[in-house]
């Protein structure tokens, strides 16, 4: 026998779909355990194994072909309850503060979706028509980023003025930090340009979208090792996936 799981780890409860290979279908519901949500992700499972007889949470996950996740209660951690990543953000120096945010003020960004500290500003400039009009210095963006990952930066999201309008600085950093810490390497973190997450014309609000997508992303891929994890020292030889 071969079952296909579909599971949505939801805030208030968590739900799995279960499908074997005879054609038999099987839903589950139980409430999602806020401080631990790898035990909702096991629950799951768990009334899937009764559905169809199988005392054995372990056995019964040896018998799953493909898992897939969908994780609104990662995300909704990640974004109001706190859970934080390291992330790093560089942007146009000049801006660390406001992060954009109208006229120079300090705004809702910096203090709760990235920490002060984990702002870097580098000197370069594109004007409001796209015009390159100085180039990031290599000297700087390799300052700015041994502080960032330093201070633990488990992510770095470059977001420049005016990018929306020609990304070719924001290009060039993250060119510039791959070139110094490839894949490869150990200590290398994802590194994400604000022009490719969103088209935003704003740039607070650009900003904005690339943090957010930053912890998203992190959160999500931090559950995900955790699952693959526990079905792998349970016997588990299907795929893995997550749903958006």
């Amino acid at each position: 026998m071969k079952l296909d799981l579909a599971i949505e780890v939801g805030i208030a409860f968590s739900e799995g779909f279960f499908r074997d290979d005879a054609g038999r279908r099987e839903g589950v519901k139980v409430k999602t355990t806020p401080h631990n949500l790898m035990e909702c992700f096991v629950d799951c499972i768990s009334e899937g194994a009764k559905r169809w007889g199988i005392s054995s949470t372990a056995g019964f996950i040896g018998n799953l072909d493909a898992v897939r996740i969908s994780t609104p209660a990662v995300c909704h951690d990640a974004l109001v309850e706190g859970t934080r990543l390291r992330v790093g953000l560089i942007v146009t120096d000049g801006f660390e503060n406001s992060a954009y945010f109208e006229k120079g003020k300090k705004g809702p960004v910096v203090g709760h979706l990235v920490d002060p500290e984990m702002v870097m500003g580098v000197r370069e400039q594109v004007s409001v028509n796209g015009e390159r009009l100085m180039a990031p210095d290599v000297g700087q963006v390799r300052e700015v980023v041994r502080l960032l990952l330093e201070s633990g930066a488990a992510s770095i999201v470059i977001s420049l003025r005016n990018a929306s309008t020609n990304p070719v600085n924001e290009e060039t950093i993250r060119e510039m930090i791959e070139s110094d810490y490839p894949k490869h390497f150990l200590g290398a973190v994802p590194i994400s340009i604000s022009t490719e997450v969103s088209n935003e014309a704003d740039d607070f609000t650009r900003t904005s979208i690339s943090l957010s997508d930053a912890y998203l992303r992190q959160a999500t891929a931090d559950f995900l090792d955790k699952a693959a994890i526990f079905l792998g020292n349970h016997k588990f030889n299907g795929s893995l996936s997550v749903v958006t």
